[in-house]
């Protein structure tokens, strides 16, 4: 598959997760309690909407570009398509992080499963060897994500069934 078939079929996929995403927060969420606040909903909203948006953009930009990219014609007369292969163990292994994030949140909560994952992500998929870099990420990425939206926008973050950090 060329990189604009895979573009397309990214395309289509996003498009409709992000569809769905929204329908479902929609649907299942409830708005704020008065006008002036803000509700539950509205932060999923806006992230299915980001999706949405940028993948349209993503498909005006694969339309345009397919129609107007000439193709690699060999001196035989042949056209040339340019393959890549997927890298699927990035993929996997992405894959069961956030499978394992969503896990870890319910068993040991927010402050202890988010510094683990984003050691591992750095760790495993970006090869970051330096501890510094390591528990300074990790530990500055959960602290602030739990300043900002547990103190500063007193939003529930989860607390875990095995371990309560509260």
């Amino acid at each position: 598959m060329t990189d604009t078939g895979k573009d397309y079929v990214l395309s289509f996929v996003l498009l409709a997760v992000g569809i769905v995403w929204v329908a479902l927060v929609w649907s299942t969420i409830p708005p704020a309690f008065d006008e002036g606040t803000v509700g539950p909903r509205a932060f999923p909203l806006t992230l299915g909407i980001i999706l949405v948006v940028l993948t349209a953009i993503l498909l005006f930009f694969t339309v345009t570009r397919s129609r107007l990219k000439p193709k690699s014609i060999a001196p035989s007369g042949e056209v040339i398509s340019e393959y890549r292969s997927i890298q699927w163990l990035p993929a996997l292994l992405l894959t069961a992080e956030i499978v394992a994030y969503g896990v870890l949140l319910e068993k040991i909560g927010f402050l202890l499963a988010t510094p683990i994952v984003v050691f591992t992500v750095m760790a495993l998929n970006l090869r970051i060897r330096s501890p510094k870099r390591l528990l300074g990420m990790s530990l500055g990425l959960t602290v602030g994500c739990w300043l900002i939206f547990q103190k500063v926008m007193g939003i529930y973050l989860a607390t875990g069934t095995w371990i309560n950090l509260g």
